[in-house]
């Protein structure tokens, strides 16, 4: 028991608990117990959960406001042990699939209440289907300017609107509070089902409503570009907590400004970026699919 008591005071070590920082010009510096979220693996559950708050509570000091306990990873739907010799290194998967594939495979596939299993076929897969081709490949075709010759926010007709244009703004002006709601859970699964959920939405609308075959500039084709645009700036913005660098640059390719980068307390809804504000000017692919046996996914995971 004695070793525990040592072991886990270091919490009350590493955070800065009982150093005072009152003068410091670092809100980064300051103390950090006790924590909003103490994350933990299930196998050491008991310790934490019973342990830890009992000594804390018999000394007078404040316990962590919530623990998460979550579950372990497997490899290809085994255990991750040195005897097996399956393990995988975090580091050169990033460097194979990108990092910013690699981060959002690991939150679709977390979840608290099992293990997730990760598989090299799973990984491509997540990043070829989810990434390349629902994300990356409406980007590409509404920035381009055979589909935007005016390379910028269309307005928005409400009085031409139809039927699925609403029901299309209702999905994207519910998707910020959504995630949120997921997240204060700490459900980064469900967040990323949501988001998925307007994406696929987006592109099932774009396909329905064939902007290639309207006229540019008349009110249909404006509003069709205007909520595709809006959508991915709402998409783009809930997916910097989980993608930052890549969610960065599809905002930087809509020419998203950086005070609307953030989710206001109202939430991210259509129509609150100015029409005429003009789209960025790269259109590098966000993400290319993985092949190994061609070096575009090679060029793409060294960014």
């Amino acid at each position: 028991m004695y070793v525990w008591i040592d072991a886990l005071a270091n919490y009350l070590t590493g955070s800065n608990w009982l150093v005072d920082w009152t003068d410091a010009s670092d809100v980064a510096q300051c103390g950090l117990w006790p924590a909003a979220v103490q994350t933990l693996g299930k196998d050491i559950m008991r310790f934490h959960a019973v342990y830890w708050p009992a000594f804390l509570l018999g000394a007078g000091l404040p316990v962590a406001d919530l623990l998460f306990v979550h579950g372990w990873w497997t490899k290809d739907g085994k255990k991750i042990s040195k005897s097996l010799g399956n393990a995988f290194d975090p580091v050169e998967t990033a460097e194979t699939y990108g990092l910013d594939a690699f981060r959002y495979f690991l939150a679709r596939e977390s979840n608290a209440s099992a293990d997730g299993d990760y598989t090299d076929a799973a990984m491509a897969s997540r990043l070829n289907s989810d990434l390349a081709n629902d994300l990356g490949n409406i980007v590409c075709r509404v920035l381009s300017k055979n589909m935007c010759p005016g390379q910028c926010l269309p307005a928005f007709h409400a009085e031409v609107a139809t039927e699925a244009e609403l029901g299309l703004i209702e999905s994207l002006n519910t998707l910020s509070a959504l995630v949120d709601q997921k997240l204060v859970r700490l459900d980064t699964r469900s967040a990323l089902v949501g988001v998925w959920d307007c994406i696929r939405a987006m592109n099932a609308f774009l396909q329905h409503a064939e902007p290639w075959k309207l006229e540019a500039g008349s009110p249909a084709h404006d509003n069709v570009l205007h909520l595709i645009f809006e959508g991915l700036r709402i998409v783009g913005t809930c997916l910097l907590p989980f993608m930052p660098t890549k969610a960065a640059e599809l905002l930087d390719q809509l020419g998203v400004e950086p005070q609307l980068r953030h989710v206001p307390e109202a939430g991210l809804a259509v129509g609150h970026r100015e029409a005429g504000s003009a789209l960025g000017t790269d259109r590098t692919p966000l993400f290319a699919k993985y092949e190994p046996d061609g070096p575009a996914w090679k060029r793409q995971a060294a960014k």
